[in-house]
């Protein structure tokens, strides 16, 4: 029962953290530069 949640999950975040690797160094430029001003 829970390695299929487990493994819902994992696909269901997959997508997620693959965005967020992507686009990592844009999201934390962006972090920066609102902290600057």
């Amino acid at each position: 029962m829970w390695n299929v949640i487990a493994a819902g999950s994992a696909i269901a975040a997959a997508p997620t953290g693959l965005l967020f690797l992507r686009f990592q160094r844009y999201f934390v430029a962006g972090l920066n530069l609102g902290a600057v001003k």
